[in-house]
């Protein structure tokens, strides 16, 4: 009979024979209990948790377990389902160790590997603030938290994704210049596995803002003169999204620094300037982050050239022109119009020493004392490659 045995199982090898040893030496029960794997937390708040699981047979039944040092093991739910929430013995903030054990319907038991499972911290992050930007970021800070080992942060305005942190301070990234929201601070604890257990409270911090980008479209209002030592000048330019101010700073023709000036509308005063001269003026924006501000860059310097002021006389044959000398000017160009509503046209161009011109002709015509002129002229300094007049907006 025993070589019988041997024999069987010889001639057997292969995939039909493993099942032929397996039948004469014993046979698998196909209705015993098997581990639950898989097991995921789900949910989690600062009193409750809930996990699944992928299950054996469907009639088994499950008796979940829990610890907090997997030393002293604690019955806490059971249930024929794939799930459970946990509802009783939960504190807020904690780590908590858990298994799942089968029971099959023959009664054999098998028990999975346990999970580390969390709770939600019960308060939310105290005196959170927003404490810096850049052009393209922003920076909060707030208290720690009791229980909590992680903290999230969530752009007010969308449905964001929270950014996750273990520190007490964190910067958001990849934002535009016109960056402009409210972020809600939440605390949270995580697990090994990756899951989160969020505080369902969080602390919002209002009217966060990036440093916005530069000043543009600077443009001369009007510079008047009130003698030939003081003048002041009205600078124009575009509203900038999110400044809360405008500083400028404004240079004389030798590069002395006149002044520094801020404002919060879309129009500066520079006063007590000297008297007609040429002036360089650079601008910034700035945000304010609770009593301190945070500037922009700064724009290209930009030469601003005061309007010529003179008087013109008309003899037999001639006018002659005189205006006041623009500290600063490279040339002036002198126009002429015989229409009031007509266009001027050009008719010479002198050095920026010259105070005066006399023009004999206009259009190929002698000047002639029956007619009426119209005449203006214009300052300009070159710099570089760029020409900056009087009459530039």
């Amino acid at each position: 009979m025993k070589k019988r045995i041997w024999k069987s199982a010889a001639i057997g090898i292969g995939t039909t024979a493993l099942a032929a040893v397996f039948t004469l030496f014993g046979k698998i029960d196909v209705n015993a209990a098997t581990a639950a794997t898989n097991i995921t937390q789900t949910g989690g708040t600062s009193s409750s948790i809930k996990v699944e699981w992928t299950g054996g047979l469907d009639d088994s039944q499950y008796s979940v377990q829990m610890s907090e040092d997997q030393k002293n093991w604690y019955k806490m739910e059971n249930t024929s389902s794939n799930s459970c929430y946990i509802y009783s013995g939960i504190s807020a903030g904690k780590t908590y160790y858990l298994k799942v054990i089968t029971t099959a319907k023959d009664g054999t038991t098998a028990e999975s590997m346990p999970i580390d499972v969390v709770s939600a911290p019960s308060t939310a992050p105290a005196n959170c603030q927003w404490t810096d930007s850049t052009t393209s970021s922003v920076t909060l800070k707030w208290d720690a938290v009791e229980g909590a080992n992680c903290y999230g942060l969530e752009k007010g305005s969308g449905n964001n994704n929270k950014e996750t942190t273990e520190g007490l301070t964190y910067t958001i990234k990849g934002l535009s210049d016109t960056f402009y929201d409210y972020i809600s601070v939440s605390a949270g604890r995580k697990s090994s596995s990756g899951y989160v257990a969020w505080g369902e409270r969080d602390n919002t911090v209002y009217s966060v803002k990036t440093i916005p980008g530069k000043v543009t479209g600077i443009k001369k209002n009007y510079w008047h003169t009130y003698n030939k030592k003081t003048s002041s000048l009205w600078l124009d330019y575009n509203k900038v999204k999110n400044a809360s101010g405008y500083q400028f700073k404004v240079y004389n023709t030798k590069n002395k620094l006149l002044g520094t000036y801020e404002s919060t509308s879309d129009w500066i005063v520079i006063r007590d300037l000297s008297g007609r001269s040429c002036a360089k003026v650079k601008a910034r924006p700035y945000i304010k982050i609770g009593d301190k501000k945070k500037y922009g860059a700064w724009t290209s310097e930009k030469w601003i050239v005061p309007d010529v002021y003179g008087k013109y006389t008309t003899t037999s044959g001639k006018i002659k022109i005189d205006w006041e000398k623009v500290t600063g000017a490279t040339g002036y160009d002198i126009y002429v119009k015989t229409d009031r509503n007509g266009l001027f046209k050009k008719v010479a161009s002198v050095k920026g020493t010259k105070t005066s011109y006399v023009l004999k002709k206009f259009k190929g015509a002698k000047i002639s004392k029956s007619k009426t002129y119209y005449v203006s002229v214009e300052a300009k300094k070159k710099v570089g490659k760029k020409t900056y007049k009087s009459s530039s907006k």
